[in-house]
């Protein structure tokens, strides 16, 4: 499957508009190419720059959450491709565009040239307050070294995702595995390139899309070395039991709400 191009959906060319809503109703899931060099290198950094801290995710939910630049650039990267996706949807979907009229309202003001995240009053949060576009999106970047993500579903609209894949050439490392039914579930790590995101759809996109007729739903999806097994508690502060202790995947992600 070609991956679909995020300068096309930028300047929405309706073939690839098409195409992304398409695929996330036939496979549940959609590649997104990256445009620039700098956006790869940029994702990448920050994953790097992360590892050294030993812990699970950033924002860390009782510690670090402060961005510097790097942090801050991977969250602008991810957040402008998952409101270009957004905007894609809405423009594909004339259901969605006559029923939700507040969502394009907000892809077009997060849009606007002159709209900043990470304001001089605040730093170190990316909204400067919740009245901002999709000012609830949240943001993480994770070290699966550390920590595990039972299934579950995403809340938000779309979810974006850049993946380094673990560095072991060994299937006992953790990757994320989205699922289409009970048995389908995809290996996604070994399906995406450098320079390529993952998206899929969030649980407030499938109410507002079930609403008017369309079959875009929210996917289950878990990052573990298999996708079915027991439910691991404490998984935000230790790794899969399955996993080797070190080269399993890295990523950024980036839940996109309304």
């Amino acid at each position: 499957m070609a991956p679909i191009s995020l300068r096309d959906l930028r300047v929405q060319d309706q073939h690839t508009c098409l195409r992304l809503r398409d695929q996330l109703i036939r496979e549940r899931y959609a590649v997104i190419s990256l445009d620039t060099e700098d956006s790869h290198q940029t994702l990448e950094g920050a994953l790097r720059r992360f590892e050294p801290n030993q812990t699970f995710r950033f924002p860390a939910r009782d510690g670090d959450s402060c961005y510097d630049d790097s942090t801050k650039r991977c969250f602008e990267i991810l957040y402008e491709a998952a409101v270009v996706c957004t905007r894609a949807l809405w423009s594909s979907s004339p259901e969605l565009r006559a029923a939700f009229p507040a969502i394009q309202a907000s892809v077009g003001d997060a849009l606007e040239e002159d709209f900043t995240l990470f304001s001089e009053e605040t730093p170190h949060a990316p909204f400067s307050s919740t009245d901002a576009p999709f000012g609830h999106t949240f943001f993480n970047i994770f070290n699966y070294d550390h920590g595990m993500l039972n299934e579950h579903k995403d809340r938000g609209v779309v979810t974006a995702i850049y993946i380094e894949p673990g560095r072991l050439d060994t299937e006992a490392v953790s990757q994320l595995w989205v699922g289409r039914s009970e048995e389908d579930w995809v290996a996604m790590d070994s399906l995406v390139e450098r320079g390529q995101l993952v998206i899929f759809v969030g649980e407030e996109l499938e109410a507002m899309a079930h609403e008017v007729g369309l079959d875009l739903l929210a996917v289950n999806h878990c990052v573990r070395v298999e996708p079915r097994g027991d439910y691991v508690s404490y998984s935000h502060s230790r790794r899969d039991p399955d996993a080797l202790p070190v080269g399993n995947r890295r990523s950024a992600a980036l839940v996109l709400c309304s």
